[in-house]
Protein backbone atom coordinates (compact mmCIF):
# COMPACT_ATOMS: atom_id res chain seq x y z
CA UNK A 1 0.00 0.00 0.00
CA UNK A 2 1.17 3.19 -0.87
CA UNK A 3 0.95 6.57 1.07
CA UNK A 4 -1.85 7.95 -0.91
CA UNK A 5 -3.86 4.69 -0.35
CA UNK A 6 -3.17 5.05 3.49
CA UNK A 7 -4.64 8.23 3.72
CA UNK A 8 -7.46 7.63 1.87
CA UNK A 9 -7.93 5.18 3.87
CA UNK A 10 -7.80 7.00 6.98
CA UNK A 11 -9.93 9.72 5.70
CA UNK A 12 -12.52 7.31 5.02
CA UNK A 13 -12.68 5.63 8.31
CA UNK A 14 -12.38 9.18 9.84
CA UNK A 15 -15.88 10.02 7.91
CA UNK A 16 -17.62 6.82 8.97
CA UNK A 17 -16.73 7.66 12.81
CA UNK A 18 -17.40 10.96 12.50
CA UNK A 19 -20.92 9.92 11.25
CA UNK A 20 -21.54 7.45 13.43
CA UNK A 21 -21.04 10.20 16.18
CA UNK A 22 -23.19 12.57 14.47
CA UNK A 23 -26.22 9.56 14.58
CA UNK A 24 -25.48 8.81 18.13
CA UNK A 25 -25.38 12.37 19.36
CA UNK A 26 -29.14 12.80 17.22
CA UNK A 27 -30.31 9.44 18.74
CA UNK A 28 -29.11 11.13 21.96
CA UNK A 29 -31.02 13.94 22.22
CA UNK A 30 -34.41 12.44 20.38
CA UNK A 31 -34.16 10.16 23.99
CA UNK A 32 -33.74 12.94 26.04
CA UNK A 33 -36.46 15.05 24.47
CA UNK A 34 -38.81 11.37 24.60
CA UNK A 35 -38.03 10.98 28.16
CA UNK A 36 -38.77 14.69 29.16
CA UNK A 37 -41.71 15.05 27.63
CA UNK A 38 -42.82 11.47 29.82
CA UNK A 39 -41.39 13.55 33.08
CA UNK A 40 -43.93 16.60 32.31
CA UNK A 41 -46.12 15.68 35.27
CA UNK A 42 -43.29 15.19 37.39
CA UNK A 43 -42.04 18.61 35.56
CA UNK A 44 -45.56 20.18 36.89
CA UNK A 45 -45.95 18.66 40.35
CA UNK A 46 -42.26 20.50 41.39
CA UNK A 47 -43.58 24.18 40.06
CA UNK A 48 -46.52 23.81 41.98
CA UNK A 49 -44.75 23.03 44.91
CA UNK A 50 -42.07 26.01 44.26
CA UNK A 51 -39.29 24.74 41.96
CA UNK A 52 -37.73 27.60 40.13
CA UNK A 53 -36.92 27.20 36.31
CA UNK A 54 -32.84 26.89 37.45
CA UNK A 55 -33.81 24.03 39.87
CA UNK A 56 -35.23 21.81 37.56
CA UNK A 57 -32.78 22.55 34.62
CA UNK A 58 -30.31 22.16 37.11
CA UNK A 59 -31.54 18.17 37.55
CA UNK A 60 -32.20 17.46 33.97
CA UNK A 61 -28.55 18.51 33.26
CA UNK A 62 -27.49 16.40 36.20
CA UNK A 63 -29.01 13.63 35.00
CA UNK A 64 -27.47 14.04 31.80
CA UNK A 65 -24.12 14.53 33.07
CA UNK A 66 -24.48 11.45 35.23
CA UNK A 67 -25.62 9.16 31.93
CA UNK A 68 -23.07 10.83 30.11
CA UNK A 69 -20.23 9.83 32.39
CA UNK A 70 -21.30 6.16 33.42
CA UNK A 71 -21.65 5.81 29.25
CA UNK A 72 -17.85 7.34 29.04
CA UNK A 73 -16.78 5.05 31.48
CA UNK A 74 -18.58 2.41 29.79
CA UNK A 75 -16.80 2.94 26.83
CA UNK A 76 -13.17 3.51 28.36
CA UNK A 77 -13.87 -0.26 29.44
CA UNK A 78 -14.87 -1.63 25.86
CA UNK A 79 -11.45 0.22 23.92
Amino acid sequence: MSVNNNMTYVILVSAVAVLVLLIACVNYMNLATARSLTRSREVGLRKAVGARRIQLVTQFLGESVTVMMLALGLSLLVA
